[in-house]
């Protein structure tokens, strides 16, 4: 999970990233994080052996949110 907009975060950005549209932000570090992903490998396949590239799926929410602890035994 990923967040932009943070008030205390954006005062140490550089001004080149802190003028650009949060949204746009997010996107350019979704691509980013799917292009370094391509060159990362697991063992897959029914015997381990099989080399399986890493497939990344991201979602971008864009807008106001609330964070909290859903349930009591298992938060």
């Amino acid at each position: 999970m990923a967040a932009t907009g943070i008030i205390e975060c954006e005062e140490i950005l550089p001004d080149k990233q802190r003028r650009k549209d949060i949204g746009l932000r997010l996107v350019e570090m979704a691509l980013e994080m799917n292009r370094l992903a391509k060159g990362f490998f697991y063992q897959g396949g029914d015997d381990g052996n099989d080399l399986t590239p890493f497939d990344l799926k991201i979602g971008i929410h864009k807008g106001e949110f609330i964070a909290g602890v859903i349930g009591y035994h298992k938060p």
